[in-house]
């Protein structure tokens, strides 16, 4: 489930904080560490739990639209596709989401006035209005109105975003990528998907695992030979001038020059300068982009680049 961008990003905060604390060993970092790429998967029920919310809050409105002796005419606007989507049915029935469902720290009834606002947007928008009016919906078309609810109306919706401040600091930045997790199930989820089988696994293989906390415990014990290399490579600039974040990014992607063998350098560097663009300063990926340049060349000139295998290929991006 987390991908090796998030995963890097998980080991940055984790070693800013490890960099700030003094009284923290390598330890307890890697601990912190672990309950902060645990949290993204209790994030990815926590998403998912709103699009089911969303169909209890829409199946409720129905219900009371039906009552009622003398409707509204936005309650005659009746229209039972969304709260019938087979895609939702599945996630509601599978096991993985069933102790979620009943989990009151999982549900989103907590916050109807975000799950009305959603709702009432929904059912003006233009796409959602050609979803209720298909004469036969087909499976397709119930994963395409989720995915579609999902960029548009929860992946940069501010009271969402709140919310999950809100309920935990380890899902601070996470909401995208977690967004990107949860339309890419939705796609492989099939008419007999099996509700007994994970849908989600916290790391797609142990590989993934090691790499997040290999970064870290090398980047703290390599922290100072690491800013003694940069400075190297410093013109005109102390080492102390330097943003802390961009030290740190640079630290890591030095890990995975030295101790990351399948992982190219280009990739590394893109990697990184990806993150900085989002987590530093405008002109830190610049800055970064020219010091590790220069310390790949320098190592690529005296043969000291361990890599084999799929690291070396260099243009692979």
């Amino acid at each position: 489930m987390v991908s090796r961008r998030l995963l890097r990003i998980k080991v940055l905060q984790a070693y800013y904080a490890y960099s700030q604390r003094p009284d923290m060993n390598l330890k307890q970092s890697i601990a912190e560490l672990d309950k902060s790429i645990a949290k993204s998967l209790d994030l990815f029920f926590y998403i998912s739990m709103l699009l089911v919310d969303l169909r209890y809050f829409a199946k409720d409105k129905i219900e009371i639209a039906k009552q009622k002796f003398i409707p509204s005419d936005d309650d005659t606007d009746i229209n039972e596709s969304f709260i019938n989507n087979k895609i939702l049915q599945i996630l509601e029935s599978h096991n993985q989401f069933k102790q979620y469902i009943n989990s009151e720290d999982y549900s989103w009834n907590s916050h109807p006035e975000i799950l009305k606002q959603i709702w009432q947007s929904l059912k003006e928008d233009d796409y959602y209005r050609k979803y209720i009016n298909l004469e036969k919906r087909s499976f397709n078309d119930d994963k395409d109105i989720l995915i579609y609810v999902l960029n548009n109306f929860i992946s940069e919706n501010i009271y969402i975003d709140e919310a999950i401040e809100e309920k935990s600091i380890f899902w601070n930045d996470d909401l995208e990528f977690t967004i990107s997790i949860i339309i890419s199930v939705i796609r492989k989820i099939g008419k007999n998907s099996n509700t007994e089988n994970n849908l989600i696994v916290l790391y797609r293989d142990l590989e993934d695992k090691v790499f997040a906390h290999r970064l870290l415990e090398m980047a703290t014990i390599k922290s100072k030979e690491y800013d003694e290399l940069i400075e190297r490579f410093l013109k005109n600039w102390e080492l102390e001038r330097i943003a802390l974040l961009d030290r740190l990014i640079m630290h890591l992607a030095l890990v995975e020059f030295n101790y990351m063998e399948q992982i190219p350098v280009k990739v590394t560097i893109n990697e990184y300068l990806d993150i900085a663009k989002c987590y530093s300063t405008e002109k830190s990926s610049v800055f970064i982009n020219g010091v590790l340049d220069n310390v790949y060349i320098e190592m690529k000139q005296n043969n000291n680049l361990n890599k084999r295998g799929r690291g070396l290929l260099e243009d692979s991006l």
